[in-house]
């Protein structure tokens, strides 16, 4: 793998297109079937992949060597069931690797004079077999089925807790199926104490050593009684089973295989295999009662008396047995470089990666240094990447991700394509500009009826409203830009629509009002001040684009404030702009400055498009009583009279479990950047253009107060390289 990454070359590229990726041998009928039923083609091309590239690191070194590119690249543009897709991914991941674990274990519990009718004595104990095994069992704590065969074990990482909690949860929720159709559910960790969800503090390793250090010394015992018990249990069992085997064995050689009806022998094969199986279980759960007896003992010790007992060494032991049991181990990239990983008995055969697009490409080396021989990076380069705050970091393209560098190298990447979100007219535009037009719609997004109030011209799915006589500006030492012209018409806008909601008799429609800068943010919460303090508030979200990376809405108002002839700053880079068009299910309605975003290559393609599809709406040419204030009467809510209450609320306190998860995931710049260099111009499929335009040169010191002890995430830009990495953080 290290040579994979520091010398990406062609030649080891798996060719997809030509090659058809088939279903691994251990997938039955019914779970093929499966697959077809819950994946749509793109999902399940890529789940095949996976599952392929996984059979082949489980096969022999010979293979390893055949088959030596060990990343699968998956890109998720919006809306296409990027998670849902990973899901699938980890089910038959883990089926594969399960698979050939369970095949060798059963090959290694049973000695060849069980499957052999001329192989000699059953007195004698081949090495390895299953009466070698239960001796080293009865004889000490330690762990016996590693020694005899190695569980398969997967890393699942994220740059952030909430993407590696959304992936957790959606594996406890739903669980795996297996070849049979049954649901199971695999043991799984959660590395790292930062994470809120319930789903990850349920499994965390972390808060499980916490509880079982607060044992009292009654409960510790008890529990060993207990754990003892079931032991023993499991010991009976195992010695049944093998007696069963013993007999089977004795009848196989006395019966031979010559002139045995075919049908017998093939029963008598079952009835062997059977066994088998029932005596790997006895031994895996046997197995675990031990390890988890061991872990009572590391707690129970504290209350020996002349026990030097080391409370930090006993709780790293404890979470680090809890991490090294887990078939599926789920924390974040840079958790995976806690000194834990370091007390881990054996590594990782399978590292899967979301949102690596996300994550700078030093960000994702430490969870690739635990031993794993294959990985999957899931992401999508064409959104906004890693945030990065030195300077010198940026101009020596540290935010660009190992996803992103592959795919420069030639790397093939299996996109997926069909989408589940947008309107066919909203997702037009950014399909052809930012994914060569691949992305196709859904059946269902495809045959949804229209909207009752895409009647009426001015919220018809896909907008572009000119707003010409907007003025930008600052306000107090703020470097972050406003124009009270466009918020103002994002109220109007908003009230129109919930009047012709209410004229149709059509139920709430959830609302996205979204803008790139932070004082913009302000103004729109100024001007939203008695919606978001009525019932009707609960249904609008106000925040800037970055910070609704990853969500979604009905409808999405966006507005884009620059309305100079100075430039439009990183308002211009493409990826922000693909994120803000790409979250709106139902309308999308974008207010700008022509003229002014004109001065951008990209939004002056976004303009002449709109204009062509009949999808540009002049400002004025809208009815001169659209910009009257004639809101409805909202319904107050209860204690919610003063702004600043309910202001916080909307784009803070609201939302703020959600948002401190993502923080800002920015590797673009940010609103400080602006004055630093020329316009932005961030490339489609990752050819740099050189800057076209000047910046404003208002935004000269940048010693000024105001917003900028939060948001001093900046670095410079670099000129002549093929990627952009100028990084802002914003959102707070």
């Amino acid at each position: 793998m290290q040579a994979s990454i520091l010398q990406p070359s062609p030649d080891q590229f798996p060719n997809n297109e030509q090659q058809t990726p088939t279903m691994p041998d251990c997938f039955t009928q019914k779970f093929v079937e499966h697959l077809n039923r819950t994946f749509n083609g793109p999902q399940l091309a890529a789940i095949q992949w996976a599952a392929m590239h996984t059979a082949a690191g489980t096969n022999s070194g010979t293979t390893k060597r055949q088959e030596p590119w060990p990343f699968t690249l998956v890109q998720g543009p919006p809306g296409t069931g990027k998670t849902h897709t990973v899901w699938g991914m980890l089910n038959v991941i883990h089926l594969v690797q399960y698979q050939h674990y369970y095949n060798s274990l059963l090959k290694s519990l049973a000695p060849e004079s069980y499957k052999q009718a001329n192989e000699g004595s059953s007195d004698n104990v081949p090495t390895g077999s299953i009466d070698e095994v239960l001796q080293s069992m009865d004889q000490s704590l330690f762990r016996t089925l590693p020694k005899l065969c190695p569980k398969p074990r997967m890393l699942v990482c994220a740059p952030s807790n909430a993407a590696t909690d959304e992936l957790l949860a959606r594996v406890l929720d739903r669980g795996f199926i297996d070849g049979e159709m049954r649901i199971y559910k695999p043991d799984v960790a959660r590395v790292g104490v930062d994470s809120q969800s319930r789903a990850a503090q349920a499994v965390s390793v972390e808060r499980r050593t916490e509880q079982l250090l607060a044992m009292s010394k009654e409960e510790a015992i008890a529990w060993l009684h207990k754990l003892r018990n079931s032991e023993a249990q499991f010991s009976h069992e195992i010695a049944e089973v093998q007696m069963k085997l013993n007999n089977a064995a004795a009848a196989i050689r006395s019966q031979g295989s010559v002139g045995v009806d075919p049908d017998v022998l093939m029963a008598r094969d079952q009835a062997r295999d059977a066994l088998l199986k029932q005596l790997a279980q006895a031994v895996e759960n046997r197995d675990k009662v031990l390890v988890e007896l061991s872990r009572i003992l590391i707690a129970e010790a504290r209350f020996r008396a002349g026990n030097n007992f080391n409370l930090e060494e006993a709780r790293a032991s404890l979470e680090a047995s809890y991490a090294n049991e887990a078939e599926i181990v789920f924390t974040t990239v840079s958790s995976s470089g806690r000194k834990l990983f370091s007390r881990l008995t054996h590594g990782f055969d399978m590292v899967v990666i979301d949102e690596a697009a996300q994550a700078s490409e030093v960000a994702v080396l430490p969870p690739l240094s635990l031993g794993a021989a294959r990985c999957v990076l899931v992401g999508d380069p064409q959104q906004l990447p890693a945030t990065v705050i030195s300077k010198a970091a940026g101009t020596l393209l540290y935010s660009r991700s190992l996803f992103e560098r592959f795919q420069q190298a030639g790397c093939p990447t299996m996109l997926l394509s069909v989408q589940y979100r947008m309107h066919p007219q909203i997702r037009d535009f950014p399909s052809r500009y930012f994914y060569q037009g691949r992305l196709t719609d859904s059946e269902n997004i495809a045959k949804l009826p229209d909207e009752a109030y895409y009647k009426d011209p001015l919220l018809r799915p896909y907008l572009f409203y000119d707003v010409m006589h907007g003025r930008e500006s600052h306000r107090g030492g703020s470097v972050s830009y406003q124009n009270m012209h466009e918020a103002h018409i994002c109220l109007r806008l908003y009230e129109h629509l919930q009047k012709t909601l209410k004229s149709l008799g059509v139920g709430k429609v959830s609302v996205g009002i979204i803008t790139p800068y932070k004082l913009q943010l302000k103004c729109l919460q100024h001007e939203f001040e008695e919606v978001l303090n009525s019932e009707e508030g609960k249904d609008i979200y106000i925040n800037t684009v970055d910070a609704f990376q990853g969500q979604e809405r009905d409808v999405i108002i966006m507005s884009c404030v620059r309305a100079s002839g100075h430039g439009v700053g990183f308002v211009a880079d493409i990826r922000r702009m693909n994120v803000a068009l790409t979250r709106a299910r139902r309308s999308c309605w974008i207010l700008g400055n022509a003229n002014a975003l004109g001065q951008s290559d990209d939004w002056a393609a976004l303009i002449a498009d709109a204009k062509e599809r009949n999808c540009y709406m002049d400002m004025d040419s809208v009815p001169k009583d659209f910009l009257v204030s004639k809101g409805p009467a909202y319904t107050p809510l209860p204690g919610k009279s003063s702004f600043n209450a309910r202001g916080v609320r909307s784009s803070g306190l609201r939302h703020r479990l959600t948002d401190l998860h993502q923080e800002s995931r920015s590797g673009l710049a940010s609103e400080e950047d602006e004055n630093k260099s020329g316009s932005l111009v961030i490339p489609r499929n990752g050819n740099f253009r050189s800057p076209k335009f000047p910046m404003d040169s208002s935004l000269n010191d940048m010693n000024q107060a105001g917003d900028r002890s939060r948001d001093a995430w900046n670095h410079g830009i670099p000129k002549k390289q093929s990627y952009l990495g100028p990084v802002g953080k914003r959102d707070y």
